[in-house]
């Protein structure tokens, strides 16, 4: 006589079959993540590998929205700075300006979280948020406070410096319209400051390189381990297959 399996048994066969499991899967360690790069960098296409993690709300291009927050927390430090001390001893005393109250930085955490909320709006589900913009040679005088600035603000958040030979981004779409040589100049002064700037901070930044990643997933491994993600070199293979805008 044959032996039937339990509906328990045929439940949990059926969902090792699917490669499903009962567990969620693994809280990394970050919250937010941003992709600092330029212009015909393969920003999109690491974008699109990062939105296959499940979970994860991969958002594009804001029109450099970020950079009005990191102003408006600058002005606020220039205003601590500057009006704090002396404070007159009457706080009602014309003079008292309260600067001395200020916290930038809670100031920053929440603009950010107003930033969530109103232009992100995330789903319930979503676990990690993804943020895009290759407007950074705009920033290139203010760079490591700018990028410090949105590591303050958005906590804890992961750091992705994506970079790519600058003669190949040269060449490529309408950077080739530009002069060719402060074009260069621009990429390689980014690439020197994105480096410096993962070098004091190697727990919450990475630099990838297109040049690696484009033809082998697992130039991306690095990444994902960083993330506390699973990493499947199948599906990222097929979407670094498939050409993107960038």
């Amino acid at each position: 006589m044959s032996r039937r399996r339990s509906p328990m048994g045929f439940v949990e066969a059926l969902a090792r079959r699917l490669g499903r499991r009962d567990t969620p899967p693994p809280e990394s360690p970050f919250r937010y993540v941003f992709i600092v790069a330029y212009a015909r960098s393969g920003s999109t296409m690491l974008q699109q590998v990062l939105a296959s993690i499940e979970g994860f709300l991969a958002t594009s291009e804001n029109a450099d929205a970020l950079s009005g927050l990191f102003f408006a927390y600058q002005s606020a430090c220039t205003a601590q700075h500057e009006q704090s001390p002396p404070l007159p001893d009457d706080p009602d005393d014309p003079a008292a300006r309260g600067a001395d109250r200020f916290d930038p930085d809670r100031y920053a955490r929440s603009l950010a979280q107003a930033f969530v909320d109103e232009i992100v709006q995330p789903a319930a589900r979503v676990r990690l948020i993804g943020f895009r913009e290759a407007r950074y040679f705009d920033r290139l005088d203010v760079f490591d406070e700018f990028v410090g600035f949105l590591q303050r603000a958005f906590v804890p958040a992961l750091v992705v410096f994506n970079k790519r030979d600058p003669a190949a981004v040269a060449q490529s779409g309408w950077w080739r319209n530009y002069p060719r040589e402060p074009l260069i100049a621009e990429i390689e002064r980014f690439d020197r400051l994105a480096a410096a700037y993962a070098k004091t901070r190697p727990a919450d930044t990475i630099v990838v390189d297109y040049e690696h990643y484009a033809w082998n997933a697992s130039a991306l491994r690095p990444l994902f381990t960083k993330l506390g993600v699973a990493f499947d070199a199948d599906t990222i293979q097929k979407i670094l297959a498939t050409p993107s805008e960038d």
